[in-house]
């Protein structure tokens, strides 16, 4: 599954083969809720594991910087765009 991510001051939108949603938090936040899962071992261990191999994020401002630095953290590859027309964000995320 293809994923794009724009961040902007509130949160981010997040746009797959499937759709899109925005979500509203801090990078921290939707990084350990939208793409790592944790899942309890035992007595409080558990396995951190990403939701998603990579994704591509638009760049240019300080939460996109955040969110690579984030996901790569979880060895999640991120593959950055700067900000353009929406025609070429989309054609973006559709050729990979």
């Amino acid at each position: 599954m293809k994923v794009l991510l724009i961040p902007d001051w509130q949160g981010c939108t997040i746009i797959t083969d499937n759709g899109y949603c925005t979500i509203q938090g801090l990078p921290n936040d939707i990084v350990d809720k939208v793409f790592v899962s944790e899942i309890p071992i035992s007595n409080g261990i558990g396995l951190i594991t990403p939701l998603v191999n990579e994704l591509t994020i638009v760049s240019g401002s300080s939460a996109a910087s955040l969110y690579c630095e984030l996901l790569n953290e979880h060895h999640i590859v991120t593959r950055e765009i700067f900000n353009t027309k929406p025609s070429v964000l989309l054609k973006g995320i559709r050729n990979g």
